[in-house]
């Protein structure tokens, strides 16, 4: 494990941070991090975070530490959980609660539309169309970790039932409707015994 040494180095001025005995992280490493940056909701969610922060600087003083704080807070939180979410093995969890803060950033983003701290209606749909995109990237996610084998144990699946065998007569008599009335027929005649010249090879 690395050790930090968080001492003065000899004439600095300020603490010196030095990693001693670093070694790169072997797989399967707790410390390991998954990267996220190549991920698109990571795309969106960063460029919804400097958007925000481009945004809340024209705020009034008014709107600038109330409803643009909770707009900067809010997209870092977003950001910061898709990260933690793709360092899961079982993702959904922190999806939903990626969810639950989309939703109330949606919100947030109306209010300050509403209470016209957003400069003009431009800047409120570049807004909800970032907001609308994550979410979309968000639900795509949730729904692909739901899937069979995915985020869960495969033990823990249900073994699917076994497929009932269709003979191949009944799929003959189903794609020809004629040879169905005539194999109906020939039933009524025969008192309802079965007709085994459809089933079986001619001798």
């Amino acid at each position: 494990m690395d050790h930090l040494d968080f001492g003065y180095s000899a004439g600095a001025q300020a603490p010196a941070l030095k990693i001693l005995n670093a070694a790169p992280a072997s797989a399967g490493s707790e410390f390991e991090v998954a990267r996220s940056e190549h991920l698109p909701i990571y795309k969106a969610s960063y460029d919804l975070c400097l958007y925000f922060e481009d945004v809340v600087r024209g705020f009034s003083r008014y709107h600038k530490y109330g409803l643009g704080s909770d707009l900067r807070d809010g997209a870092r939180r977003l950001l910061k959980l898709v990260v933690r979410a793709n360092a899961r093995a079982d993702k959904v969890p922190v999806l939903l609660d990626l969810r639950e803060e989309l939703e109330e950033l949606k919100v947030v983003a109306r209010l300050c539309h509403d209470a016209r701290a957003l400069p003009n209606m431009n800047s409120f749909e570049r807004a909800a169309v970032l907001l609308v995109d994550i979410a979309k990237q968000n639900e795509g996610w949730i729904k692909s970790q739901r899937l069979p084998g995915r985020g869960q144990n495969r033990s823990a699946i249900p073994a699917r039932p076994a497929q009932k065998v269709i003979p191949k007569t009944s799929g003959v008599l189903r794609l020809c409707p004629s040879l169905r009335e005539k194999h109906d027929r020939t039933r009524r005649i025969l008192g309802g015994a079965r007709l085994n010249s459809l089933s079986s090879p001619a001798a």
